[in-house]
């Protein structure tokens, strides 16, 4: 069985031309409650912002990642300030963490397991639980959403899309358009692993994790920019409360304790 896909495909286009520059990590260490002289471990760690904003909290950090490019970069990053005594660097499989049992105050796995194949996607949360400490946050995040991507985008979102385009068209003057598929192409080559609510949830059991919380999230809406997109093509507001937003969000988090 495969464990996971070649590291040559993390190369540095990849993280600083194609991986995109998002708000989420913000709220991932606000997930973690992190206070000062805390360790925490960030499993994928790719550009080091999760590391960066912990380090500067005096947080001690420890990134992992298969991907040298990931590792240079980061190195590269921190290497003429003061924060960087709080960060330590390692080459390492995620599904056999190379850290003691009850260590790390909290584990990130952000943009990660849509990465990893399923049977190394157990071992790796299974590993996360042996290493954090008694008290301690895991905080997941991945993307996209499988469900919205293969159902609500193609046959609600990109219909609406075509029922609106000559109002907007005509009305707005506006000409625009929507991929076939929302994904993008590091998405389709990269991607073996994608998650819905229910996969996630399935993702912990057998593991000893027991309260598990989900939260569904939808970072941008697409032409969130046009209102009438938003309402009508996204269902805002509609498409903030659940259950439709089961089916309209675009981004799943998983939080839990040990």
């Amino acid at each position: 069985m495969k464990n996971r896909i070649s590291s040559k495909l993390y190369n540095y286009d990849y993280y600083e031309k194609a991986m995109p520059e998002s708000m989420h990590f913000g709220k991932a260490v606000e997930f973690a409650d992190l206070k000062s002289g805390m360790k925490i471990l960030d499993i994928g760690c790719g550009r080091g912002e999760i590391l960066i904003l912990c380090a500067k909290l005096n947080i001690y950090s420890w990134g992992i990642d298969f991907s040298e490019s990931a590792l240079r970069i980061i190195k590269n990053n921190i290497k003429s300030n003061s924060y960087k005594k709080n960060i330590i660097l390692k080459k390492t499989d995620a599904s056999a963490l190379d850290f003691p049992s009850d260590y790390f105050d909290a584990v990130f796995l952000l943009d990660v397991i849509e990465h990893i194949y399923p049977n190394a996607a157990k071992k790796t949360i299974k590993e996360i639980y042996r290493v954090l400490k008694p008290g301690g946050r895991l905080v997941l995040r991945t993307a996209p959403n499988k469900i919205y991507c293969d159902i609500t985008y193609p046959y609600f979102v990109r219909w609406m899309h075509f029922i609106l385009y000559p109002f907007v068209k005509i009305l707005m003057k506006k000409t625009i358009t929507l991929s076939k598929n929302p994904r993008t192409k590091y998405d389709l080559k990269m991607h073996v692993n994608e998650q819905t609510e229910d996969s996630l949830r399935k993702l912990f059991d057998k593991t000893m994790f027991n309260k598990v919380k989900i939260l569904n999230d939808m970072e941008v809406y697409p032409r969130a920019d046009i209102i009438i997109y938003k309402i009508l093509a996204n269902l805002w507001p509609i498409s903030e409360i659940y259950p439709v937003k089961k089916y309209f969000s675009n981004v799943l988090w998983a939080r839990t304790v040990k």
